[in-house]
């Protein structure tokens, strides 16, 4: 049992700090994602490093999900503890992220009282992902439900892939791919029909949550592995080619096939779970080392943001700045290294490191 556990809690580190860098890849290389030639080797460079990265957020989803619905936490506990830590941190770095927007490069000071509060509430744009975390902390205990039966889960997987991901995408794909208009008007009226079932529960996050527990749990065999890998490559090469084909047709910059409840996406985050499930980990020196990076993950989430705004904003650094194929990386792990020794900083100060990181 503790070779389990401790196998789970290696690739789990693993996957925290690749999804956490996968998410910074997607900020620095959309950055100037919308305001680039659509026909220019730029925009495909962005497009193939928006596409390559998208499963950080499922991930990181999936890793809550195996975590957590594996502990008996009291539903008293998880309001407590980790839900009042959770916005807690949210309302600190919404003022954080509020303060620096009324300062200028001059360090003058623009607060107007109705802008800030607006801006605390929504947060930064990367902050939703917090918002979202809570909802589904909030779920938890209905989800323990769910997952106590092996048939209960799998018909909710079931349900909430088939509703929440391939009946839309699907609609989605046809809508952009046919062009008869009968056809479209069918397509659309079940589109109305999907809509009007309101079935919101299936949300894919939930799904995630969920997903993430039962492959933590779940046994998978050699061959279906390699079969996951191989959809997996398809999810991969599917994003940065239904991404780039519909763009230019449209002659505009379109992300649908970004977004996590994307089939293709859904493979991408599913291949790259099960492949560092049965990675094997042998080298315990790097594997300390993972495990201590990823316990700053959370923090560099948080902070990773306001440093690619200020290497752009102060020294005009960003995608755009030379080549983009390489910029994107570079810049990204320059980010995610001030990232990490910040959130290690903060993650030394007493108060702060128990409710802000």
């Amino acid at each position: 049992m503790s070779g389990d556990i401790m196998k789970r809690k290696t690739y789990v580190d693993y996957l925290r700090i690749f999804a956490v860098f996968s998410i910074i890849i997607i900020h620095v290389s959309s950055a100037k994602w919308y305001s680039t030639d659509i026909n220019s080797a730029r925009w495909r460079a962005m497009n193939f490093y928006d596409s390559i990265a998208r499963w950080g957020v499922p991930i990181f989803t999936m890793i809550s999900g195996a975590l957590f619905l594996n502990k008996n936490v009291t539903t008293k506990k998880l309001y407590s503890k980790y839900i009042l830590r959770l916005f807690i941190a949210f309302i600190f770095w919404s003022l954080l992220y509020m303060i620096e927007s009324c300062i200028n490069l001059s360090g003058e000071v623009n607060f107007n009282l109705l802008n800030s509060i607006t801006t605390t509430v929504k947060g930064h744009y990367h902050m939703w992902y917090i918002l979202m975390i809570i909802g589904l902390y909030m779920c938890i205990p209905i989800f323990k439900v769910i997952v106590k039966d092996k048939k209960t889960t799998r018909y909710f997987l079931c349900l909430s892939f088939i509703f929440a991901f391939l009946i839309p995408w699907s609609i989605h794909l046809a809508q952009d791919l046919i062009t008869k208009e009968s056809i479209l008007t069918i397509i659309n009226s079940i589109s109305g029909d999907i809509n009007l079932m309101n079935l919101s529960m299936l949300s894919c996050y939930a799904f995630y949550f969920v997903f993430g527990y039962y492959l933590s749990n779940l046994d998978i065999k050699k061959k279906e592995r390699i079969i996951i890998y191989i959809f997996g490559i398809v999810g991969f090469v599917s994003t940065i080619g239904l991404t780039l084909f519909i763009t230019l047709n449209n002659n505009e910059a379109l992300e649908f096939y970004y977004n996590d409840f994307a089939v293709n996406v859904f493979l991408e985050a599913y291949s790259l779970f099960v492949f560092f499930k049965y990675c094997k980990f042998r080298n315990e020196k790097i594997n300390k080392y993972a495990e201590k990076i990823s316990k700053y993950c959370f923090g560099i989430y948080l902070v990773h943001a306001l440093i690619i705004a200020k290497f752009d904003s102060i020294f005009g650094i960003n995608s755009m700045s030379f080549n983009t194929f390489i910029s994107v990386p570079c810049i990204a792990v320059l980010v995610f290294i001030i990232s990490y020794f910040i959130s290690m900083i903060m993650n030394h100060i007493p108060i702060i490191k128990k409710y802000c990181v």
